[in-house]
């Protein structure tokens, strides 16, 4: 649709700011920093992770994604557990 609508845009000779605009909004869409590059890494990086990464990995990343500023002793307590103990701790729901 924006490219159909760019494409008449050169066609009909169209002031330079519209044509600027239009370019500027395809950019926004598809560029490096564009909003669906963004949505599509997220869904390859959660798919690596899903597949790739061990539980224990995953558990660690989720707690520390969702961890709070007054939970920084309970983060440092999954620093210290081994694979097993944290295997553990996800088969019994996680820190109390």
């Amino acid at each position: 649709m924006q490219y159909e609508k760019l494409h008449y845009l050169l066609e009909t000779n169209s002031s330079y700011d519209d044509i600027e605009n239009q370019i500027e909004a395809l950019n926004v869409r598809h560029g490096s920093f564009g909003q669906e590059r963004k949505i599509l890494l997220n869904k390859f990086f959660k798919n690596i992770i899903d597949n790739i990464l061990p539980n224990y990995a995953k558990y660690l990343l989720h707690a520390a994604d969702h961890a709070e500023d007054n939970t920084g002793e309970k983060i440092e307590k999954l620093k210290k557990f081994s694979k097993y103990q944290l295997t553990e701790l996800m088969e019994n729901g996680g820190l109390e």
